[in-house]
């Protein structure tokens, strides 16, 4: 979770005002509110019926700081007026915590329940908001990292953490490990006991390795050398799990610009709204290249956001990106943190920001490019027309690598399968 004293250190902007610029677009990807524990673990003090609503629903205290945030957020990005129903859009991924999240803010933001749409499609087809939607090229990727000294170095660091547990009946490892940790930072946040052998110096090294795993998973704190077949890690992990997200509101502001130069058809929605997870805030960070700046190698807590604004300043289409956090014990505001420089600039001209991240964007026919692999890149032609986001199918598609598939790909699978946050 992003640090206080890294809060306190960045530039705070609290109600944001936008003076001399008009807003012609704005954008909020947010986390859910609080929720309940999703899993439970031997030795578990708590039975599913002692959280309210089950497993992984959003909690009471988690409706209402939504709808809070909604209400801020309006405050934002409308400079207080209303804004019609057909120019607000919703979308939310498919886990009823986000869907609650996404009503409740709406309800804040519009002032009234229950009158936007909340849009979604099936989580594991989410390429939006889920970027652990199944994708072979992320697999060969992980697979890759897995066996890397890196990987292996952190195992040997948390090898104690591991015997401990053992001794406690919890046999577990460094890419589960996430899951018991969910259990004790819900536990956490909704003020029940953890179990006698979770102290706090114990849970302070679980939130560690959480944060570094999930960081590994976004592709920050890569070795630059960490590559395949010619594929830098650093960017191609972004790519598929961010940049498809990024383009949207890229090509989105695209769009707000052609309306505001007079074609009508390009015309669409003044403030979006997306309700997602922390993975798909650390996914959309990556391709931002800010976590460390933002978060301090930590994780975003419930409610955070990243913001993002197009604007018409003297006849120039700019955009802001920042990070907003919201303060539970200080519900009438939202700090925002300027994740910047980005592209060496606070505020930067639309085509400048586009071009720039022109790297993250993937190819159009991405499910093809996802089911692919990493073995697409061992053609070289192929690996140019990827680059281009062109599709055209490998020669050597056919050829598959038995290791990657029956030795390491298959055991990520599995875990990439029931890993949401």
């Amino acid at each position: 979770m992003a640090s206080n004293s890294l809060r306190l250190a960045l530039f705070i902007l609290v109600s944001l005002p936008h003076v001399e610029s008009e807003i012609l677009t704005a954008f909020a990807v947010c986390r859910h509110g609080e929720r309940n524990a999703r899993f439970t673990f031997p030795g578990d003090p708590y039975a599913e019926s002692d959280w309210v609503g089950g497993y992984g629903a959003l909690t009471k205290l988690g409706s209402d700081h939504q709808f809070f945030l909604g209400y801020r957020l309006h405050s934002l990005f409308t400079n207080g007026t209303h804004l019609p129903v057909d120019k607000v859009y919703y979308r939310s991924s498919e886990a009823d915590r986000c869907m609650q999240s996404a009503r409740s803010n709406s309800h804040g933001f519009m002032g009234q329940p229950d009158v936007v749409e909340i849009h979604t499609v099936p989580h594991k087809t989410d390429r939006l908001l889920n970027p652990d939607a199944p994708c072979q090229l992320y697999y060969d990727v992980w697979a890759q990292i897995e066996h890397s000294k890196l990987y292996e170095d952190l195992k040997e660091k948390y090898a104690p953490l591991f015997a401990e547990l053992i001794r406690h009946g919890i046999s577990t490892g460094l890419q589960d490990t996430w899951m018991l940790f969910d259990s004790l930072n819900a536990m956490k946040a909704t003020g029940k006991e953890w179990p006698i052998w979770c102290t706090p110096e114990v849970f302070k090294i679980l939130d560690e390795m959480n944060a570094k795993l999930e960081n590994l998973r976004s592709g920050f704190g890569l070795p630059d050398d960490l590559e395949s077949f010619g594929q830098n890690f650093s960017v191609l992990i972004p790519r598929i799990r961010g940049g498809k997200l990024l383009w949207e509101i890229i090509d989105r502001m695209k769009n707000a610009v052609k309306c505001d130069q007079g074609d009508q058809d390009r015309c669409g929605f003044k403030f979006h709204a997306y309700s997602a997870h922390d993975a798909t805030l650390m996914a959309l960070l990556s391709t931002l290249k800010s976590p460390f700046s933002v978060l301090n190698g930590g994780v975003p807590d419930y409610n955070d956001c990243i913001t993002f604004e197009l604007t018409k300043d003297q006849g120039q289409y700019n955009v802001m990106a920042q990070y907003s956090h919201f303060e539970p014990q200080n519900i009438s505001s939202i700090i925002l943190y300027h994740m910047g420089p980005l592209n060496s600039c606070r505020t930067c001209h639309l085509d400048a920001f586009a071009d720039s991240h022109e790297a993250f964007k993937p190819p159009e026919d991405f499910e093809e490019w996802c089911s692919r692999g990493l073995k697409q890149y061992t053609n070289p032609e192929v690996d140019e027309n990827s680059k281009e986001g062109n599709s055209e199918k490998s020669p050597n598609e056919s050829t598959t690598s038995t290791w990657y598939l029956i030795g390491v790909v298959m055991p990520v699978l599995l875990v990439f399968l029931v890993h949401e946050n």
